[in-house]
C-alpha cells in the first residue's frame, strides 16, 4: 500500500474531538520547509520520505514509525527532524512492526546495512564489541540459508 494511502487510512483513525491534525506528504515537503506555526495541531501525519527533507519539527516530541523503510538512514533522518538542535523535550520513538511480515525482513536488511556502515567506521550506534560482531556474523549466515 503506498504511503499516501496508508497515511489517509491512519488519518481516519486519528481524527477525534481531542486532536486536530495536519498532513505533509512527499509532494508537500518540497515547498513546506516548516510545519504550520499554529500550536493547535496535536497530530501531524507525515510520510517518511517527506519527513527527511529539511523540515524542522522540534515542536513534536513523539515519533511513531508506522512502517519500516529499507534504509536505516532514511528513518534516522526523519527522526532527526524532531530530535535536533532547538528541541527542549525528550523525544520518544515508537516503532510498529507486524509480526511475521515483510516488515521484519526489512528490519533485518536495515540491521545488515547498519553493520556494514559500522564496519566501514561510520557512526551508527553500538560499541561494536567482539560478542556483537560474532552475533552479527551468525545472523548474516542465517539470512543466507533462509
Amino acid at each position: 500500500m503506498p504511503q499516501k494511502i496508508r497515511a489517509d487510512v491512519l488519518a481516519q483513525f486519528s481524527k477525534t474531538e481531542t486532536y486536530t491534525q495536519d498532513d505533509i506528504d512527499d509532494e508537500d515537503a518540497s515547498h513546506c520547509k516548516s510545519p504550520p506555526t499554529d500550536p493547535s495541531p496535536r497530530v501531524l501525519l507525515i510520510s517518511l520520505r517527506a519527513g527527511g527533507v529539511g523540515l524542522n519539527l522540534t515542536a513534536a516530541s513523539n515519533v511513531f514509525m508506522m512502517d519500516p523503510w529499507w534504509s536505516f538512514a532514511t528513518e534516522a533522518q526523519a527522526i532527526d527532524r524532531v530530535h535536533r538542535m532547538g528541541q527542549l523535550r525528550d523525544v520518544s520513538v515508537t516503532r510498529f512492526v507486524v509480526k511475521d511480515s515483510i516488515e521484519v525482513r526489512m528490519l533485518r536488511v536495515q540491521e545488515r546495512k547498519m553493520n556494514i556502515a559500522g564496519s566501514l567506521g561510520l557512526r551508527v550506534g553500538g560499541d561494536g564489541n567482539e560478542d556483537e560482531k560474532k552475533k552479527e556474523r551468525i545472523e548474516e549466515l542465517k539470512l543466507l540459508f533462509e
